[in-house]
């Protein structure tokens, strides 16, 4: 029986490494980040360097030749136009897909520690005068793509602890870091749920986080040294004893199972992925430095690193796997309460991030008001109808996408 188990996972294991192929970058330098917005079209930067590719990275072409770049860097795009760098304390914004590339100005030159961008015009960074001992640190927002920030978090005084990490879930709900590099002995978080209007503090974690990834409006997961996770929003967290040497990249693009780099004390680089439930895959390990990481869709991966390296993996869907997915598609659910009262639930789900029409009509088709007109994330979404000021009768609500269109009854009893 032990002979059977083990052939059964040494076969597993090879099935595994199997999915795995390296590309051909067509670069030696060392690449620090990677994304991609669909199954074939990605941007890879690395030592003053950005490449690109259109067909899954099976080839890539030279895109940028004249950016300063460490290890730090980051490198994010909402879609295939849109891009935004962070480097050397710096920002940079694209609107070509990458061609071109200019610098958003930042309050009093202070350095960009972290951002993210929930669309191509709205976003948060992080900041600080100083990487170790700040002065002043700051989160600030943008409606208009960087040319204008509002300060929504301010920390001065002789030394503070700097706002580090940022991650958001929608337009609503974020999550900031505080660490301490000086003995980084603590990170403390704060969350937002009016996008980042007022903060409140959470919790905190008896380490330093330079990566934070949330992945519903409970779960998060964040790492550096160690591997933590939280189920309450932040408040509490739990350490990983598996992963307690260097946690190097998180990807969560999905937001259902998060991909993470960690490097084993003897240096190997290992792949992991979580399901829903938070338990730990590996599916490879190598010798070779490796540095960042992006999925799509949980099917297809993405990993860069020292000297051009390039490794792409491919989940094979079986049967079972295609019957997973085929339960991943779009669906509107009846809202509730219904009958209802003043206020109801609007419920849809999505298979793909995409633009979404939202509109509520009265019983003779007439337009009432439209309650969404924007761009979702992938995964399940409620939206709140206010009728407070409507007689009672009968409505119709409509949800439209690129591919599907679907109109449903509510009643309205006051």
């Amino acid at each position: 029986m032990k002979r059977f188990t083990f052939l059964i996972f040494l076969f597993m294991s090879i099935l595994l490494r199997a999915q795995w192929s390296e590309q051909n970058s067509g670069v030696t330098v060392d690449l620090w980040d990677v994304c991609f917005v669909d199954s074939l079209t990605g941007w890879a930067i690395g030592d003053s360097l950005i490449i690109k590719t259109t067909n899954g990275g099976i080839s890539w072409e030279l895109t940028q030749t004249n950016f300063i770049t460490n290890s730090f860097t980051k490198l994010k795009f909402i879609d295939k136009s849109n891009g935004f760098i962070q480097t050397q304390g710096k920002l940079f914004t694209s609107f070509d897909g990458g061609t071109n590339w200019s610098q958003i100005e930042i309050e009093n030159n202070l350095n960009v520690n972290d951002f993210y961008f929930i669309d191509e015009n709205t976003g948060w960074i992080t900041l600080a005068d100083a990487w170790f001992i700040p002065k002043v640190s700051m989160v600030a927002k943008t409606s208009d793509r960087g040319n204008t920030w509002q300060t929504v978090i301010k920390d001065s005084a002789d030394i503070i602890i700097s706002f580090i990490c940022i991650d958001f879930l929608d337009s609503n709900y974020g999550i900031v870091t505080k660490t301490s590099f000086v003995d980084n002995s603590e990170t403390e978080f704060f969350k937002t749920k009016n996008g980042g209007d007022s903060w409140e503090y959470t919790g905190s974690f008896s380490s330093g986080i330079l990566d934070l990834k949330i992945i519903d409006d409970s779960l998060i997961i964040a790492g550096d040294g160690c591997l933590t996770t939280s189920i309450d929003q932040g408040n509490n967290w739990s350490l990983y004893n598996d992963f307690i040497y260097f946690i190097k990249d998180i990807s969560s693009a999905d937001r259902e199972n998060s991909w993470f780099l960690y490097v084993k004390p003897t240096g190997e680089h290992q792949v992991y992925y979580t399901d829903p439930t938070l338990r730990f895959n590996k599916i490879y390990e190598t010798p070779l430095i490796l540095n960042a990481i992006d999925n799509y869709l949980n099917k297809y991966c993405w990993v860069v690193g020292k000297n051009g390296k390039i490794l792409f993996y491919k989940n094979n869907i079986t049967h079972v796997d295609a019957a997973i997915e085929q339960t991943k598609k779009f669906e509107m659910l009846s809202n509730y309460p219904n009958p209802f009262n003043s206020t109801t639930e609007i419920v849809f789900s999505l298979p793909l991030k995409e633009n979404i029409k939202l509109k509520v009509f009265d019983i003779l088709g007439r337009e009432i008001v439209v309650l969404a007109n924007d761009e979702f994330e992938i995964g399940k979404h409620e939206i709140e109808f206010n009728a407070s000021n409507l007689p009672s009768g009968v409505y119709f609500y409509n949800l439209t996408t690129s591919s599907n269109s679907i109109t449903k009854k509510m009643l309205l009893i006051k």
